[in-house]
């Protein structure tokens, strides 16, 4: 999956997602002398190398995904030798010493925001909206770039399940990940992360119902519905049919013509 124009990986909250997808780009980015020996097969592109890396807001993106890259990127490939000297904070963009740059994004942004440039790549932590998807596509089409996708599947039955279902299915048949030239997909569960503990994640899912549990710790698309569908009981909920409606009762429509209308 190296050379799969998008690269996916789909798992639980807390399953590593976003530090596999932050350690990739920062392979990409980094002179490869930097690259540990063991990870330089992984190494794509060569410097300078562009990268858009995109979140929901600028606060998540800024307190979850700079966390990760700090965490891992070798200081000596920045400018300055310290992120604080490498990131400019008015353009959002860290800069490598080799000329690689990270500009961050977010959903927030009109998509018209995202337009105009060409990268090697735009990373897209959790879901996008299918406009910023799309214009994802076209920044990476000049330099025949990738997408990198980091996210759990909180959004229900999405566009993005629309475009993956097949690959997911292929996946779950052969050990959770497929490959093919257009996509790699990887699928995890919180419980493949040897870090957390039984009880705390336990703790950590108190409060969700059946549907949003497979999706925060399964990693699995789910149709996440009220619970008005899990309570309903014909018995109850159904009247037979009349001839006329009762007189002073409000009488409500409701229509259910669904995403894809």
């Amino acid at each position: 999956g190296f050379n799969s124009k998008n690269k996916i990986f789909i798992g639980g909250n807390q399953s590593g997602k976003t530090t596999c997808g932050s350690i990739d780009c920062i392979i990409q980015a980094i002179d490869e002398s930097a690259v540990p020996e063991h990870l330089r097969r992984f190494k794509k592109f060569r410097p300078p190398f562009r990268a858009w890396i995109a979140g929901n807001t600028r606060e998540v993106v800024e307190m979850v995904i700079f966390q990760k890259l700090q965490e891992w990127v070798p200081v000596s490939q920045l400018v300055g030798d310290s992120w604080q000297s490498a990131y400019d904070k008015q353009l959002h963009t860290l800069h490598f010493k080799n000329g690689s740059t990270f500009a961050f994004k977010t959903y927030e942004q009109e998509e018209d925001k995202w337009g105009g440039a060409s990268v090697d790549r735009v990373m897209l932590d959790e879901e996008p909206p299918a406009g910023h998807l799309r214009e994802a596509r076209i920044r990476t089409m000049a330099r025949e770039g990738d997408l990198v996708f980091t996210f759990t599947p909180t959004n229900g039955i999405s566009h993005m399940y629309d475009w993956l279902s097949p690959y997911i299915e292929k996946a779950d048949n052969s050990d959770d990940h497929v490959e093919d030239p257009d996509v790699a997909i990887v699928l995890v569960e919180m419980d493949d992360n040897p870090a957390l503990t039984e009880r705390e994640k336990n703790l950590a899912l108190v409060g969700f119902s059946k549907e949003q549990v497979l999706a925060r710790k399964l990693g699995r698309f789910v149709a996440l519905h009220g619970l008005i569908y899990n309570e309903f009981e014909p018995d109850r909920h159904v009247v037979p049919a009349m001839d006329e409606i009762p007189p002073n009762v409000n009488v409500i429509v409701g229509i259910d013509p669904g995403i894809r209308h």
